[in-house]
């Protein structure tokens, strides 16, 4: 049920011609069949009657740097750096995807000291490909709220640590700003310690989401380890980190963790079919689960480890009650 894929932001490395800058119709390395790639989701995702959204990550900036030869100067990477966001353009939109359903990452959890410099360069994107979306991924050390405000006519996408910014009036206010400004708000989690509850992060991981009215979930930890015995991942039998997926001989092997991240989406799923359908029916008693569901589960009960279930079994009721009302009109 995904609908969000990355794509890497070293996908994107091009040929220099005589004068230096990047000729967009020779790449090269990975950039020769990202295009490609990224078509079989675009054709795979039509089969299954949606719309995919791709997030070029990590640090596209970072990346471009690191291609092109721009080390700490400044003034190169202001040079290539519009080239690189054309050619993530390029790219992307001769594998069929419009400028509306991919955004750039700029740069993952920026340091406080690089804001400037990463208004810069938002600035700089826009003013070459206006039409190209950006992204914010911001951390634990957050940025103040006036910093921030500078982004948002430049960022079309927000993804902030879960740990962060719903915490405190001020940034929650924030976050409504951003709603009411067009800007889609997600919310990300990426601890990989063993010792994370089952319920409370991963369960309620779409909950969370849900509670806060945000556009996305993003969960940055579906493999552990970049060695093992296959790219990516440990084999299950060493478990040295929490990630969503090990390995067995080979094979993925989902952990519990997985499977709990995955209920709670399933969870909001439902919430989501029964959106749809009181749009119609306007039954009080749905439009009052849908307004206390959420809360229920995150503020009232967040201990309550059966309650996503039970509210899933109310929902599945309530579905059954629309379809009956929607039959009988």
């Amino acid at each position: 049920g995904n609908e969000h894929y990355q794509v890497h932001s070293w996908s994107f490395n091009f040929e220099r011609d005589a004068n230096g800058d990047l000729d967009l119709n020779r790449p090269k390395g990975g950039a020769t069949n990202v295009a490609k790639k990224v078509a079989n989701h675009v054709a795979w995702a039509a089969k299954h009657a949606f719309r995919p959204k791709f997030v070029i990550v990590y640090s596209a900036m970072d990346a471009c740097a690191g291609f092109y030869g721009c080390g700490k100067d400044a003034a190169k990477l202001r040079r290539y750096w519009p080239q690189y966001v054309k050619a993530v353009k390029k790219t992307m939109n001769e594998a069929g995807v419009d400028d509306a359903d991919y955004v750039i990452e700029v740069k993952d959890e920026p340091a406080l000291k690089v804001m400037d410099q990463l208004l810069d360069l938002h600035k700089l994107a826009k003013e070459t490909c206006p039409t190209v979306r950006l992204a914010m991924l911001l951390a634990a050390w957050k940025p103040s709220v006036e910093q921030m405000r500078a982004f948002i006519p430049y960022a079309e996408t927000w993804i902030l640590w879960r740990g962060g910014y719903w915490g405190t009036k001020a940034y929650r206010d924030f976050c409504e700003e951003l709603k009411a400004a067009g800007r889609e708000v997600m919310h990300y989690s990426c601890q990989v310690t063993l010792r994370l509850p089952l319920l409370q992060y991963y369960r309620q991981h779409a909950w969370f989401a849900e509670r806060h009215g945000l556009d996305g979930a993003y969960m940055y930890q579906l493999t552990d380890h970049m060695g093992g015995a296959k790219f990516g991942s440990k084999d299950f039998k060493s478990i040295p980190y929490g990630g969503l997926f090990y390995r067995s001989f080979g094979t993925p092997l989902p952990s519990l963790r997985y499977m709990a991240l995955r209920e709670g989406h399933t969870d909001v799923k439902f919430l989501a079919a029964l959106k749809a359908k009181n749009a119609a029916a306007n039954d009080p008693e749905i439009a009052a689960f849908l307004r206390d569901a959420a809360v229920d589960v995150m503020d009232r009960h967040p201990n309550d480890a059966t309650l996503p279930d039970r509210l899933r079994d109310k929902a599945r009721e309530l579905l059954a009650k629309a379809e009956r009302s929607s039959a009988k009109q």
